[in-house]
C-alpha cells in the first residue's frame, strides 16, 4: 500500500521503468501528473493508458486509489469548435466517436467536486479553452495556443482526406484509424510540421504557448517550477529544465 507521497512515487517510478521504452517517459510524466493531484498542484490529470504500458494502468489506478483519489477510465476529450466551425461531415464526426471508444485514459482528481465536471466533459468529448485550463491547472496562454494548433489540424486533415479520398466509407475509416494522407507539396508540409510543433514545459505535460517560451518566468515556467521542486522532494524522476 502506498501510504505516503514518498511511497507512492517509488512505486509509480517503478511501473514506468517496466513500460516499453517508447512509452516510458510519457509514463514517467503521467506519475508525477498523478503525484500532483495527490498534492494538490494540479486539479485533475489525464493519465495515458494504451495497451503496450503493460501493467502501467493497473498499477496507476491501485496508486490512485490508495491516495484516496477519485479516478475513472475513459476516452480522451477533443477541444471545442466554437458555432462557426460547428459544422463537420457526419462521416467525420462517427469516425471521432469510433476513434473515442477505442481510446483509453485514466482521469484521477483529489476534489470530490470535480468528478460531475470530469464526467460532463468526457460524456461531450469536447472542452473549451477555459474548461480544459481550469481542469487541468494549465495556463490558459498556453491551452488557447494548443486548441488553435490541434482545430486547425483537424481542419487541415478533413480537407487532405476530402480532397484525396473520395467515398464517405472510406473518408470514414481513415477518420477513425486516425489516418491522415501525406501532404502534397513543399507548403502543405510546413503548414503541418507548425501545427504539429510542440514545446513541452519541463517535467509538466503542458505545451508552452509563445509567449512562455519567450518568458522562462512566466506561468507555464513558473508552474514547471513548482512541478519539478516536487520531484526533487519525492525523488521522482523528471526530464531535465529547459534551457
Amino acid at each position: 500500500m502506498a501510504k505516503t507521497l514518498s511511497e507512492a512515487a517509488a512505486r509509480l517510478a517503478e511501473l514506468a521503468a517496466r513500460v516499453e521504452p517508447d512509452q516510458r517517459a510519457a509514463a514517467t510524466q503521467d506519475g508525477l501528473d498523478l503525484l500532483a493531484v495527490a498534492a494538490g498542484l494540479k486539479p485533475v490529470g489525464v493519465l495515458g493508458c494504451d495497451d503496450d504500458r503493460g501493467d502501467w494502468p493497473l498499477g496507476a489506478a491501485a496508486v490512485a486509489y490508495e491516495l484516496d483519489l477519485g479516478f475513472q477510465p475513459d476516452a480522451l476529450w477533443y477541444p471545442a469548435r466554437d458555432a462557426r466551425q460547428a459544422g463537420l461531415p457526419n462521416w467525420y464526426v462517427t469516425a471521432v466517436a469510433a476513434r473515442r471508444a477505442s481510446q483509453n485514459a485514466l482521469y484521477v482528481w483529489r476534489d470530490p467536486a470535480l468528478e460531475a465536471r470530469v464526467r460532463q466533459a468526457c460524456a461531450r468529448g469536447r472542452v473549451t479553452v477555459a474548461e480544459e485550463a481550469a481542469l487541468l491547472g494549465y495556463p490558459e496562454c498556453c491551452v488557447a495556443q494548443h486548441h488553435a494548433q490541434a482545430l486547425a489540424l483537424e481542419d487541415l486533415s478533413i480537407a487532405a482526406i476530402v480532397r484525396q479520398v473520395p467515398d464517405d466509407d472510406a473518408r470514414h475509416r481513415l477518420a477513425a484509424a486516425g489516418i491522415v494522407p501525406l501532404p502534397h507539396s513543399p507548403e502543405e508540409w510546413r503548414e503541418l510540421d507548425a501545427l504539429r510543433a510542440i514545446a513541452p514545459e519541463p517535467a509538466t505535460s503542458i505545451n508552452r504557448c509563445a509567449a512562455c517560451v519567450a518568458d522562462p518566468d512566466g506561468p507555464a515556467g513558473q508552474l514547471g517550477r513548482r512541478y519539478r521542486e516536487l520531484a526533487r522532494a519525492l525523488d521522482y524522476p523528471v526530464s531535465a529544465p529547459a534551457a
